[in-house]
């Protein structure tokens, strides 16, 4: 009886950890190695200086890993000065929004802080309850795109760096007329163009992050970064920088509604 119980157990826990990889793209290994080194750093305290440092080690160690298998997968056409993806809503964690903060915090002046904020604002007023969907049908670029360049390429989150496509139109057709790629793809009329191993890669950054951020008892949420960057930036320019907090979010998270990325309804 005893191992029979045990059996049923490490079948329900195969069938999870199966599920797991399903439902959010990952690879087990990367997942298992980063949740493991996640888990250990958390363990030695969960403010903002430890978690922006785990940050920025994962993001090293992701890169790391895509470089060595790089060779092995299909050639891509992304280039700098391509933005074709940057209009859709960008999915974040607090680990990677603290990178981004960081970053803006050490290369900005005040000046260009304040117009960086007002923007974000604006876009946010823009963006705030629509689908990635609606946003490709408007053409709601990031709040960071400017001439078609990511202005923190360097610090860009962990969606954004495992995201490569074969096709450059591949990627200018799901923007200016996303229901009939989509659709098309779905038919098996036209097959996928983007990498499949980065994007497995960095995905499971992103889950080991936020998993190992729930089980030390914080939100380990996922949210919209140029919403997400309108709320930091505004505590920012109040001089409330150091008072930053994960709930401070909360209008910026993301919902997975009828299988598309919604931002929320509430106001900022």
């Amino acid at each position: 009886m005893t191992n029979q119980s045990s059996q049923h157990k490490t079948n329900s826990e195969n069938e999870a950890e199966i599920s797991l990889w399903l439902d959010y793209m990952v690879e087990p290994t990367t997942l298992e190695s980063l949740l493991e080194y996640c888990k250990n750093r958390l363990a030695n305290g969960q403010s903002n200086e430890l978690v922006n440092s785990m940050a920025n080690e994962v993001t090293v160690a992701v890169d790391k890993v895509w470089k060595v298998i790089e060779s092995d997968h299909p050639d891509y056409d992304c280039r700098k000065g391509c933005s074709w993806c940057c209009h859709q809503n960008v999915s974040v964690t607090w680990p990677e929004l603290l990178k981004v903060y960081n970053y803006l915090r050490t290369n900005l002046d005040p000046t260009q802080l304040n117009v960086l904020k007002k923007n974000s604002n604006k876009r946010t007023e823009e963006i705030i309850g629509k689908s990635t969907n609606e946003r490709l049908k408007q053409q709601i670029g990031c709040v960071f795109l400017e001439g078609n360049i990511c202005t923190i390429h360097t610090a860009r989150p962990l969606q954004c760096r495992g995201g490569f496509s074969e096709e450059e139109n591949y990627c200018r057709n799901l923007l200016e007329d996303p229901k009939n790629t989509q659709q098309a793809v779905r038919d098996g009329r036209l097959r996928g163009k983007f990498l499949i191993a980065p994007k497995l890669i960095y995905n499971s950054a992103q889950v080991a992050m936020t998993c190992a951020m729930k089980e030390f008892g914080m939100e380990g949420s996922v949210y919209e970064l140029t919403v997400a960057v309108s709320i930091l930036l505004t505590k920012l320019c109040n001089g409330e920088a150091d008072t930053v907090i994960e709930n401070d979010l909360r209008p910026a998270l993301l919902e997975n509604i009828d299988g598309d990325i919604v931002t929320s309804t509430i106001n900022v």
